[in-house]
């Protein structure tokens, strides 16, 4: 860790005084941008930790085969699909702010209702519906803060701008998987392996708030 943040502090200095940067840090002079950025970096980790989290503890803590526990949680990217234009035309009309906040936050609060809710008892139908549910958070999230990212930017940055924008997400995504598999930890009974996805979910649900919370920032539109 500390020899990845030394590279990323020599990195960041020498595009200060490059001539032709990989990386152009007057992007970041733009609140949107930055904002953005960093929300989808906490947003990412959350998300990426999510779907592992939700798939070992199918398998792990009820016991379910891996073609049923995908069966479980394919309804969800399907409610994202449907959501996310809606997500973008009412961003449009009411501002971003809303939506990154918003989006976050509902997924933060489906993840404490997951430990009060499921244990060792199998609860399918349950377990379905609620994760259906939250991905209305995911479709609220990613196309807006997409777009607030890029909203500022002028045309001859936006694929820069979208790389970085990218960047983040996967380093976000690194970042929630690696602290979600330290959480987890090594259980040595079912009742402390569902602890460890209890803990889980809760890792999420902070990651969830940090993004929103990040989010409030953002510009309204």
């Amino acid at each position: 860790i500390a020899g990845g943040l030394a590279v990323v502090a020599a990195f960041v200095r020498r595009q200060k005084t490059h001539p032709e940067p990989i990386v152009d840090l007057a992007l970041f002079e733009s609140r949107s941008f930055t904002i953005a950025n960093f929300s989808g970096l906490a947003f990412f980790a959350g998300f990426a930790a999510m779907g592992l989290n939700n798939v070992l503890f199918l398998r792990e803590a009820w016991g379910y085969d891996i073609l049923t526990a995908g069966l479980l949680t394919a309804a969800a990217p399907v409610v994202v699909a449907i959501c996310a234009p809606f997500s973008g035309r009412l961003a449009h009309r009411h501002g971003f702010r809303p939506f990154v906040v918003m989006g976050p936050l509902i997924i933060a609060g489906f993840m404490v209702l997951f430990t009060a809710l499921f244990e060792s008892e199998r609860q399918p139908v349950l377990f379905l519906i609620l994760y259906s549910i939250l991905a209305i958070g995911v479709g609220a999230f990613i196309p807006v803060n997409t777009a607030a990212a890029m909203a500022e930017l002028p045309a001859d940055r936006l694929s820069v701008g979208g790389a970085v924008n990218n960047t983040f997400r996967q380093v976000g995504s690194v970042l929630g998987i690696a602290a979600l598999v330290a959480v987890l930890g090594d259980p040595t009974g079912h009742e402390e392996l569902v602890d460890s996805f209890h803990r889980g979910w809760y890792l999420i649900a902070g990651t969830m708030v940090l993004a929103g919370l990040t989010g409030l920032r953002q510009r309204r539109g």
